[in-house]
C-alpha cells in the first residue's frame, strides 16, 4: 500500500503524543452521576468559571467594534503596564512595560522562550519530572532536554550542585517551575537563588516559570531576583494569567526579559499568532484592575 503521508519533520514525529490527549479519549462519550462527577485534575484547569462580573463584563465588550481586530505583537500596552506594575510591587524591583509580553498562555510563553534561546543541537537542563509540554516543545525543535534528578529526601526539591555537574557546551538554560508542575513542591528561595547564580556564572539562562506563584501564601515573596540589576542577562520569568483566574479558555500569560531577548520574542510571536486573542487581554486586564 503507497504511504499518502507527506514528509514530517523527524523531530516532531519522534515525539509521544500528549499524555492529556491520550487520557481524555479513555471518557470521551461516557457520562457521570451528578453524585459522582468526574472531577478533572490533568492540567490543573479550575473547576469553575470566572467571576460572573468578568463574564457579564467581556459580553458587553463584544458588542465593541474595536474589540475584534489585532492588537500590538506583545499586548495591548495597558495590559503590559499594568502586570509590568504587578511584578515591580510583589517583587519590591523596578521593571518597565518594555521588559514584559502578553502571550497566548504560559505554554506559549516557554515556546517563544525557548526558540528564542536554544537552537536544534543545543541542550536545556530541566529537573524530573519534567511537566511533559515543556518536555516535548524541546524534543520537537531539535533540542535536547537533560533530566536533573531530585535527591531522596529533598521533598522533590533540585539541587543546583546536582545540576552543575550537567553544564557542558551545548548547555543553554535551565528550567525551574515553582510552585512545581507536576510534583506540586515550593522551591524554598535560597534553591532558586542557588540556580540562578549557577546560570549566570556559566553565562546560560534560567527560565522561572511562576505559574502558579499566586497560591502561594499571601505576602510570601518566592525569590529577590528582579532586584539584581543583572538580572535580565539570565533570567526569563514565566506566568499564566489563565490558571490564577479561571481563564484557561482564553490563552493569556506573560513573558518578562531584558528588552533585547523580548524583541526578539516578538519577531517569534508575529510569525506564530500575530498576537494573544484580544478578549483574553481584556480578561486579564479586568481582574489585574480588580487586584491592584
Amino acid at each position: 500500500m503507497t504511504n499518502t503521508m507527506p514528509i514530517v519533520n523527524p523531530w516532531l514525529a519522534a515525539v509521544a503524543p500528549s499524555p492529556i490527549v491520550e487520557a481524555k479519549s479513555w471518557v470521551l462519550g461516557r457520562s457521570f452521576p451528578a453524585d459522582m462527577p468526574l472531577i478533572d485534575l490533568s492540567q490543573a484547569v479550575p473547576g469553575y468559571p470566572p467571576a460572573l462580573e468578568l463574564r457579564r463584563h467581556l459580553g458587553e465588550l463584544l458588542l465593541d467594534p474595536t474589540m475584534h481586530g489585532y492588537t500590538p505583537v506583545l499586548g495591548v500596552p495597558a495590559l503590559r503596564q499594568s502586570y509590568a506594575a504587578h511584578l515591580s510591587e510583589f517583587y519590591s524591583a523596578r521593571l518597565a512595560p518594555a521588559e514584559v509580553g502578553i502571550t497566548s498562555g504560559c505554554n506559549q510563553a516557554f515556546c517563544l522562550a525557548l526558540m528564542s534561546i536554544a537552537k536544534a543541537g543545543d541542550q536545556v537542563i530541566v529537573p524530573r519530572p519534567h511537566y511533559f509540554n515543556h518536555d516535548m516543545w524541546m524534543r520537537m525543535q531539535g533540542v535536547e532536554p537533560v533530566s536533573l534528578d531530585f535527591r531522596p529526601g529533598s521533598g522533590a526539591v533540585p539541587n543546583a550542585e546536582d545540576a552543575a555537574k550537567l553544564i557542558g557546551p551545548r548547555t543553554r538554560a535551565i528550567v525551574l517551575i515553582s510552585p512545581n508542575n507536576p510534583t506540586g513542591a515550593v522551591y524554598p528561595s535560597a534553591t532558586i537563588h542557588a540556580f540562578y547564580e549557577l546560570a549566570e556564572r556559566h553565562g546560560i539562562a534560567l527560565l522561572l516559570d511562576e505559574t502558579y506563584k499566586d497560591f502561594l501564601p499571601e505576602g510570601a515573596r518566592p525569590h529577590a531576583l528582579f532586584s539584581d540589576p543583572a538580572w535580565r542577562k539570565t533570567l526569563v520569568h514565566l506566568y499564566s494569567f489563565s490558571k490564577v483566574f479561571a481563564l484557561t479558555g482564553y490563552r493569556v500569560g506573560g513573558i518578562t526579559a531584558g528588552d533585547a531577548l523580548i524583541s526578539e520574542i516578538e519577531k517569534a510571536m508575529d510569525c506564530v499568532s500575530i498576537c494573544p486573542p484580544r478578549l483574553g487581554q481584556e480578561a486579564a486586564l479586568t481582574v489585574a484592575r480588580v487586584r491592584s
